[in-house]
């Protein structure tokens, strides 16, 4: 393997030990190349449920990772950086200058959500992923510059509030 492939696969074990699980067709996007097959015949990334991988068997997709992942491929191409966040956020990345934070919201915990983003600062723009557009009414914190959803697929559907 040449070293940019070995870096390639450091870069990719560090991800899944950041978002627990990635959908295949994730992975190949953010991991084009043999980087994938290499590390499947070494062992360090194993096959999960539903077309998943993981860096070990004994982890469980987070669903709300899953989908900030798909919503940061939508940027790919312009992201400088991401990274897993932690509760409340779900991703950080930065595009250009500005910083995102990708928060997901699941239905019921709109209150929750919204009381530990309010004691964050707000120096970033705030993108929520939401499971349906009712939850927009329920959701009011500093810094939104947006909600969406993302279906299973990793269709995006970005909405703006009135």
């Amino acid at each position: 393997m040449k070293t940019r492939d070995t870096k390639k696969a450091g870069d990719l074990l560090r991800t899944l030990a950041e978002y627990k699980t990635l959908r295949l067709e994730q992975a190949l996007r953010l991991f084009p190349g043999p980087v994938i097959s290499y590390l499947r015949r070494q062992g360090r990334i194993c096959d999960r449920p539903e077309g998943r991988i993981a860096a070990s068997e004994d982890v469980s997709p987070d669903p709300g990772a899953e989908k900030a992942v798909w919503l940061l491929l939508d940027f790919i191409g312009r992201v400088d950086y991401h990274a897993a966040g932690d509760f409340p956020v779900t991703l950080y990345f930065f595009l250009g200058e500005e910083l995102y934070e990708v928060v997901y919201i699941p239905p019921g915990q709109e209150t929750l959500i919204c009381h530990a983003m309010a004691a964050h600062q707000a120096s970033s723009k705030r993108i929520c992923i939401i499971e349906s557009t009712e939850q927009i009414e329920k959701i009011d914190f500093p810094g939104i510059s947006g909600f969406c959803t993302v279906n299973e697929a990793g269709d995006i559907q970005y909405y703006q509030r009135n």
